[in-house]
């Protein structure tokens, strides 16, 4: 493959070069070597390095084939970890001479900075080439992307909870998803077979599945914010998505996708009532933009708090104050929340 071809030429020379003077450069600054003179870091571990770039080279093509840019550095480090690991060891003896790098430490540090960089290396090329399209095999993800997809609006028609809708789309589109998975078992599989393996490793499996799964974790999420549409008192997973809304938090390590499938309307709908907010300057005119909202219990709790033009909100029977401020004015009116009667609320500039 002519780009394989390309990456291993540009890696073992010039961008290998930067990086394992890079590499040098580092090893001032995290384990205060102190550098001989006149020492060429190219001729450490020759043998070993020219490995290691062949397996990132025809790692990347495969990468680069199903367009997986986001989780390129992880698949470097699965599938060639048994050539990291034997670069790693046979730089040791090279640091210990050239830069007087005597510990355990000292030697691992140096030696996963080179490696780092290498796959950096890799990352920088890869994003150099332009996007293309898929074709054939190579669109298996996108087939299974577009499967779920679809399933979106009849879930969003019967407001489906997103774990109901992850399961139901998941059967549906069972068969893209084995495709997929298998699609991509046998290119990296023939990937390391160039390097004399004749199994996939388990690194590399747990990271197709992990691939899979994110098309899958993908959805759900597009699946969850497209809900609040429908739902108005569903919270958004996306901080970016919120503004002044507010959000759920995804606390922790949470991701949106585990947000997403946890969230759920602040109450439901039934034997409620969904009131929709206005400030406006007359009677049945256009809501007002740049209105910061609070309802209220006539005791003094906080309901809601948004700046949405015409905020919708789920709430019980009973009776309730909400406050619209605007360019510093402040504007209140008193309303009655009665079961299952929706209706909308203008609150005058007046």
């Amino acid at each position: 493959m002519v780009w394989a071809n390309d990456m291993s030429k540009q890696l073992s020379r010039g961008l290998l070069m930067r990086t394992l003077l890079l590499t040098t450069f580092v090893f001032f600054i995290a384990v205060n070597a102190v550098f001989a003179q006149n020492v060429d870091p190219n001729t450490f571990a020759p043998a070993q390095r020219q490995q290691l770039v062949k397996c990132f080279s025809d790692m990347l093509s495969v990468v680069k084939r199903h367009n997986l840019r986001d989780d390129l550095a992880n698949f470097l480090y699965a599938a060639c970890a048994p050539e990291i690991d034997t670069y790693r060891d046979a730089l040791r003896p090279f640091l210990k001479k050239a830069y007087r790098l005597d510990t355990d430490a000292e030697q691992k540090v140096a030696s996963e900075m080179a490696v780092y960089y290498m796959v950096e290396a890799g990352e920088r090329l890869f994003k150099e080439r332009p996007i293309s399209f898929c074709s054939g095999d190579a669109c298996a993800l996108d087939n299974y992307r577009k499967c779920l997809f679809v399933q979106i609006p009849n879930g969003i028609d019967k407001h489906t909870k997103p774990p109901d809708f992850e399961q139901v789309a998941q059967r549906n589109c069972a068969a893209l998803e084995t495709t997929a998975r298998a699609i991509l078992t046998i290119d990296f599989s023939n990937a390391r077979k160039l390097q004399g393996y004749s199994e996939l490793n388990e690194p590399t499996r747990k990271m197709i599945e992990k691939v899979v799964a994110d098309v899958r974790h993908e959805i759900v999420v597009t699946f969850s914010e497209d809900l609040i549409k429908v739902e108005p008192g569903r919270k958004s997973c996306k901080r970016e998505m919120c503004g002044n809304l507010p959000c759920a938090t995804l606390g922790g390590d949470r991701s949106e996708y585990e947000c997403a499938i946890d969230v759920w309307p602040v109450v439901s709908p039934l034997g409620k009532a969904v009131i929709t907010f206005k400030l406006v300057n007359d009677r049945n005119g256009p809501a007002l933009t740049d209105t910061t909202w609070t309802v209220m219990t006539l005791g003094g709790d906080v309901i809601k708090e948004s700046a949405e033009p015409n905020l919708r909100v789920t709430l019980e029977e009973g009776d309730y104050v909400v406050i619209a401020r605007k360019a510093g004015k402040v504007y209140n009116r008193n309303f009655q929340v009665k079961p299952n009667l929706d209706r909308e609320i203008e609150v005058i500039a007046k």
